[in-house]
């Protein structure tokens, strides 16, 4: 079963697609969990809701956290980001911050933090982080790795 981490930037805002390729790339990160979009609020019955889309981690459970953040911290430390490039990883109630100058010991600490919030998929919204997830277990694998 996955779980599902929440990505952001600080404040709130919509993360970059360009992340969710970084992370959809990342061999390391294939082997700990999807990433995907899912709507920020499920709409109403009848309604096509707010049309903003949060970036989601549904990765395979706590042991997967470490290598989820780190992936995240060399997108942040990569070329073409900022000096001052963050995101934020929200699991229940938990939130930390990471940086391109996130120490492997900080990763750690991060990833116990974020362990306490994480719990298996409940909600609507996060029950679409399972079909990223079954949906990505279905693409073939890519040719050089077979």
């Amino acid at each position: 079963m996955a779980h599902v981490v929440h990505v952001t930037l600080p404040g709130g805002g919509q993360a970059p697609d360009a992340l969710r390729q970084f992370l959809g790339r990342d061999p390391g990160f294939r082997a700990a969990g999807r990433a995907g979009w899912v709507p920020a609020e499920a709409a109403a019955e009848g309604q096509l809701g707010t049309g903003l889309d949060v970036l989601t981690l549904a990765v395979t459970g706590v042991l997967a956290l470490p290598s989820a953040i780190e992936t995240v911290r060399r997108w942040c430390a990569s070329p073409g980001q900022g000096d001052d490039t963050a995101v934020e990883l929200r699991a229940g109630e938990t939130v930390v911050r990471v940086t391109g100058a996130t120490s492997p010991g900080q990763v750690a600490a991060l990833a116990a933090a974020l362990a306490q919030g994480l719990e298996p998929e409940a909600t609507p919204s996060t029950n679409l982080s399972a079909s990223i997830v079954d949906q990505a277990s279905a693409q073939p694998e890519p040719e050089e790795n077979r």
